[in-house]
């Protein structure tokens, strides 16, 4: 009975709850309840255009819901969103006695103003976050879903303004909310200037129930307060009232680490130590506009400070860079103080020639700044010996605005020691955007000059020194059509020094690169390069320059240089270019070229192993986006090789680069070079003698080059050491891509005593079958002594023959530096010779050590008087002449003084 009751009043209730979310009376009242509840709970204003009350499923949806302020004067923040759906759920009612809410807002937009130092909603959605006393239950937000919110932060008073899109998941947990945010688009606006745009990434947050919050992030972002806004990487956290945050470029030339950020009663405190490029900081300094003078270098900054109300920094940086006039390296350290906008603080400059300056600065982005600087140490130079500078002898002062520019004042005193005199300089130097001027005094001597230091390298225009008496004493008048030639002599020495610290190449000589450089009519700079007295040899060869002169002319607004002529000399050759042209990039790496050589019997040596003549032409091209090309044909006039044709790392020497002539991407050009020979290659080593003729061809890529063609050999021989082998023909075959593991093709005959062998070679070097055939038939083991030691009987068995075998392969395709069982030149087979054969033997009745002496003399007879050493009695004789090449007769007494003759004739079908 008791269950019946039971489930009628589950029935009653899940009817009476599916029929009152149908009723519009129901729906409006609870729709008014609730609005009513929220408001007095959060402390706000709601509105909406429709919503839907679920009861079976605990379940409300919004749409256009908005939300405002309380106070109708105040307007200090809003929110919006397209569709709101809040859901909970009568089991987890049941269970806990509290209403967990679920919340799902859909193109969420929150506008909010900063009030101190913080956003104006935040208290609105601690209250959101908080249990809603309203209600007859408490109430917990449980989850919050946000897609596609926009926010937008904006301090009118302050000009700052900051948005972000984002979508999001937060949930409930024991100490608070935890969320996390993928961040869509983000920028921000400091007093009107751009900090940052497109900002993405990911930032998970923790809100504890106390109002303190932790966040980690990890995105990037464009960084427009820097000139150019480079692409930059943050990442970071923040824990209660400070972070600790990572910013940095994909290069990390702004590496920023760490950035340390802390809340104060009046905005912000900061504290960060990295570096940037020095233009990045000059535009920091400069505000809003680009400084007319370049710089380059690198600056370390550590600085704190307070942003906010009273906005403050102290710190310190260093620079260490280039001058604008493309001087020695300089470094500066400077101290400084900001303060709403006005800069000051105290400097030290290194310059060249343990130069030290040390003083006081001041800068004002609206108007400019000035610096007073005075020598801290004695300042000398060898330039003027026994003339200096004594410490705080010399002023310098610095001036700059931005309508007039750059304008130096400088006087000083300078001290002679060794004469006992004293001299005093003082002067002016302005510097504009059209040029720059100078004028002072330098004891009785005035001068003048103007440069334009747009225009390097001949930036002086005109210069002009006179005495007390006002004669000339130095004069220099450049006019556009009629420019001063500049001589720069570069010694061979000093050029050997910066190839080899560039590429890693040793050129050795001795003499004077001369360069003469002037400018056209049109602006650019011409060059004339030659050689003068002396030579240039190039490494790992029996060849130098011996002359070179070229022509060209280098423009430097569009980057490019144009070869009008080149002629080079050789001690044995000529290389010629009648054109060509290289265009760079504004980094100075190649980005277009063309240059087409020729060349005429030029001398090559390959460590002193292939000696060969060359001529041909050949043509590099360069295009942008494209990998190199360097295309022609080569002619090999007259070689000669004194290494083995077929040894694998021979080819692999001669015909591949060394890795490091092709390491940077313009020296690996894709390869289309054709190469035959004019006269046979010389082959003459100690083992092979031979005429080589060859048509290959190069592809792929210098680095790694693919070659196809054959070499061919014309007849020669192959000297083993009692007699050598004729080469009938002979093919050595390429087919990319492998360089080292041609194909070969060899065969080699001739007659040996009694006996026709040839020798067959197939295969590639790696892997190649030698076989060898003699007729009267013999095994490999027996030719192979036949052709070493001129005898074809058995000795120590069987090892020392399988030994023989395996030197001669070594023979075929080894090294011929040291040839251990070649004939070597002039070897053969001699009219008179006499070996000793031993022979080791497993006879049950005669065994034992069995030694022989073979006499041949002239290949028709042959002698042999064989010993057992066991046996004194047992000595055999056997006497065998070659009537014909067909007809033999031998003679012979055992070891049983058995004497028995026998005629051996041969026929041929």
């Amino acid at each position: 009975m008791f269950y019946r009751l039971l489930l009628s009043l589950l029935t009653g209730i899940i009817a009476t709850l599916f029929l009152a979310q149908h009723d519009p009376w129901t729906q409006t009242q609870l729709c008014t309840y609730l609005t009513r509840a929220c408001q007095q709970s959060y402390g706000c204003r709601f509105s909406f255009d429709n919503a839907e009350i679920r009861l079976l499923s605990p379940r409300i949806i919004v749409t256009n819901l908005h939300a405002i302020p309380d106070q109708s004067e105040d307007d200090s923040w809003q929110w919006q969103c397209r569709r709101c759906a809040v859901s909970s759920s009568w089991l987890q009612l049941l269970r806990t006695c509290r209403i967990a809410i679920a919340i799902e807002l859909n193109n969420l937009e929150i506008t909010s103003r900063m009030h101190d130092n913080q956003l104006a909603i935040l208290p609105h959605l601690r209250q959101l976050c908080a249990n809603n006393n309203a209600l007859p239950l408490p109430t917990a937000i449980t989850s919050v879903h946000l897609a596609n919110a926009h926010l937008r932060v904006s301090d009118p008073d302050a000009k700052h303004h900051g948005t972000m899109k984002w979508n999001s998941e937060t949930k409930l947990m024991r100490t608070g909310y935890r969320s996390t945010m993928q961040i869509t688009d983000g920028s921000c606006t400091y007093a009107d200037r751009q900090v940052y745009s497109q900002a993405i990434g990911n930032l998970q947050t923790h809100l504890e129930t106390t109002g303190e919050w932790s966040a980690q992030i990890a995105g990037k972002l464009n960084l427009d307060y820097l000139s150019g806004g480079p692409s930059c990487y943050l990442s970071g956290s923040w824990n209660k009232a400070s972070g600790h945050f990572t910013l940095h470029d994909l290069a990390k030339n702004i590496y920023l680490d760490p950035v340390i950020v802390t809340t104060t009663n009046d905005g912000f405190g900061f504290r960060l130590n990295g570096q940037l490029p020095a233009a990045q900081a000059a535009y920091l300094v400069h505000n809003t506009q680009q400084p007319s003078v370049p710089i380059d270098g690198t600056v370390a900054l550590s600085a704190h400070g307070t942003l906010g109300n009273q906005q403050t920094a102290r710190g310190q940086l260093a620079w260490h860079g280039n001058l604008p006039t493309g001087g020695s390296r300089d470094n500066a350290k400077l101290s400084f103080t900001y303060r709403n906008g006005s800069w000051s603080g105290h400097c030290v400059l290194h310059g060249p020639w343990h130069t030290e300056l040390d003083g006081n600065w001041h800068w004002n982005g609206a108007n400019g700044g000035a610096m007073i600087l005075s020598n801290a140490i004695d300042l000398q130079s060898s330039l003027v010996p026994h003339w200096h500078i004594r410490p705080r002898d010399a002023l310098l002062k610095l001036s700059y605005s931005h309508n007039d520019g750059l304008d130096v004042q400088h006087t000083c005193s300078l001290a002679n020691e060794l004469a006992a005199t004293q001299c005093d300089a003082r002067g002016s130097i302005s510097v504009t955007a059209d040029g720059a001027r100078a004028r002072g005094t330098v004891g009785h001597y005035q001068y003048q000059s103007t440069a334009d230091l747009s225009s390097t390298p001949f930036f002086v225009t005109s210069a002009q020194v006179t005495d007390e008496q006002g004669t000339t004493t130095l004069q220099i008048n450049r006019a556009a059509e009629h420019n001063t030639s500049t001589e720069i002599h570069l010694p061979v020495c000093t050029l050997r020094t910066g190839l080899a610290s560039l590429y890693g190449s040793d050129l050795q000589g001795e003499g004077t690169v001369l360069v003469k450089l002037g400018r056209s009519a049109a602006g650019s700079i011409t060059a004339q390069v030659s050689l003068a007295h002396g030579v240039i040899r190039l490494p790992q060869t029996h060849n130098f320059i011996d002359g070179f002169d070229a022509h060209c002319t280098l423009n430097i607004a569009q980057r490019q240089l144009l070869l009008d002529s080149l002629t080079c000399s050789l001690h044995s050759g000529f290389v010629s270019a009648a054109h060509g042209h290289v265009r760079f990039s504004e980094q100075g790496a190649p980005t277009t070229a063309y240059l087409p050589l020729t060349f005429d019997r030029c001398l090559l040596n390959m460590k002193q192993d292939l000696f060969a003549s060359l001529s041909g032409s050949l043509t590099y091209t360069l295009k942008p986006l494209e990998q190199p090309t360097l295309s022609g044909f080569v002619v090999v006039e007259r070689a000669q090789l004194k290494e083995n044709l077929l040894w694998q790392e021979l080819q692999e020497q001669v015909l591949k680069p060394s890795g490091s002539a092709t390491n940077r991407p313009f020296l690996n050009p894709q390869l289309d070079v054709k190469i035959a020979t004019k006269e046979p290659i010389i082959v003459d080593t100690g083992f092979l003698q031979t005429n080589a003729r060859a048509t290959l061809r190069l592809s792929n890529t210098a680095r790694d080059p693919h070659i196809r063609g054959s070499i061919s050999l014309t007849g020669g021989s192959l000297a083993f050491a009692y007699k050598p082998l004729l080469i009938s023909n002979g093919t050595i075959t390429f087919a990319p891509p492998q360089i080292g593991n041609s194909n070969v093709e060899l065969v080699a005959k001739n007659r040996v005593k009694k006996y026709d062998v040839q020798l067959h070679v197939n295969g590639t070097l790696r892997d190649q079958q030698v076989s060898l055939e003699s007729s009267p038939p013999l095994t490999e083991e027996q030719i192979v002594a036949l052709l070493l030691v001129g005898s074809d009987e058995e000795a120590l068995n069987i090892m020392a023959p399988l030994l023989l075998a395996q030197n001669a392969r070594d023979l075929l395709f080894g090294s011929h530096k040291n040839p251990r069982l070649a004939g070597g030149p002039g070897t053969g087979p001699r009219p008179f010779r006499v070996a000793f054969v031993p022979s080791f033997t497993d006879q049950t009745a005669r065994g034992g050590l069995r030694g022989g002496i073979e006499i041949t003399a002239y290949d028709r007879w042959r002698a042999l008087i064989q010993k057992n050493f066991s046996l004194t009695e047992d000595t055999r004789f056997e006497l065998e002449y070659a009537v014909t090449d067909d007809v033999t007769a031998r003679c012979t007494r055992d070891e049983r003084r058995d004497i028995a003759g026998e005629i051996e004739m041969r026929w041929k079908f």
